[in-house]
């Protein structure tokens, strides 16, 4: 399949289907256009690699959908958090998403959240 000859609508449709295989999957995580990489943060059937990818996206929209997929462990969760710290203006869509994941989120990085962006909450 010739995924970089595609429209970005058809790829959108192909990154947010569940029945897409993970190989396709794969290919989308490294998208031009950050929507697409979007869907594919928040398709559950998404490899966890590409998640670990996606954690450290330029766009914080896919940071978040990555947050919000089902499948994303506390590990990459913890690799979101990381990145936004490392950020100058770190989202605070990004913040509160991972904040509210708090059954997946070790104790530490709940409190690092709580220190350091507390007024995001």
């Amino acid at each position: 399949m010739d995924l970089e000859n595609m429209g970005t609508e058809k790829q959108m449709e192909l990154a947010g289907n569940s029945d897409t295989s993970k190989d396709i999957l794969r290919e989308l995580a490294r998208a031009k256009m950050s929507a697409v990489r979007s869907y594919v943060a928040v398709n559950y059937n998404t490899p966890l690699a590409s998640l670990q990818d996606l954690a450290k996206d330029e766009d914080w929209i896919v940071r978040r959908n990555v947050v919000m997929n089902r499948n994303s462990s506390s590990k990459i969760l913890c690799m979101v958090l990381d990145f936004e710290k490392s950020l100058i203006n770190p989202s605070s869509y990004v913040i509160k998403a991972l904040f509210a994941h708090q059954d997946k989120l070790p104790h530490i990085a709940k409190v690092i959240i709580k220190t350091l962006y507390g007024d995001m909450l």
